[in-house]
């Protein structure tokens, strides 16, 4: 694993510097959490075509270090809201599950990161799946939900290939935060 990370950094230390003011250039990276927080980001893909999603979710400790992360594909979604509300309640049960209880949540919907801060009953189509992270988060001790910003840098990596496990689960195994989504649309 020590072999790949560095050669992943030997890799990016090549890339040229982005060209200021370029709309691909990107002036944020990830922001680490404070401890005893664990940071876990979350992203998905979705095929309308087949209304097939993959869901991604790496979690990371104050020093970037990979702490687990799975892929999850789902079937008979019925729009990106569900897939983006699925892809928090698989990331909501993975670091409970690794026995992470102070935890931020990071994801790319705002739709769905203002109904996990929201007080008000969701009524919207995607209320249960979201009653269901509520109901998981609150056996956390602690956490938050933000959004991302940084389009492509937090994301993780969905192809096939790049997990481990019969539900793409893993702890310290081959992974990468950047890249692009995988749907086998």
């Amino acid at each position: 694993m020590l072999t790949f990370i560095h050669s992943l950094v030997t890799k990016l230390r090549k890339l040229p510097a982005p060209i200021q003011g370029h709309p691909l250039s990107f002036s944020k990276v990830w922001t680490a959490p404070t401890p005893p927080y664990v940071k876990v980001n979350f992203d998905v893909k979705y095929c309308s075509a087949s209304s097939i999603s993959w869901s991604g979710v790496i979690i990371r400790d104050e020093h970037g270090q990979v702490l687990g992360a799975c892929r999850h594909k789902a079937s008979r979604i019925q729009s990106p809201f569900a897939a983006e509300a699925m892809a928090l309640v698989h990331a909501i049960s993975l670091a409970s599950d690794l026995g992470f209880f102070s935890v931020i949540f990071e994801g790319d919907s705002l739709s769905i990161i203002k109904k996990m801060n929201s007080v008000v009953q969701d009524f919207s189509i995607i209320s249960a799946l979201i009653w269901e992270a509520k109901g998981m988060a609150r056996n956390l001790q602690a956490c938050h939900f933000c959004l991302s910003h940084e389009e492509g840098i937090n994301r993780p990596v969905l192809s096939p290939g790049n997990l481990i496990g019969f539900d793409g689960s893993f702890l310290g195994g081959r992974c990468s935060s950047l890249g692009d989504a995988f749907c086998g649309c």
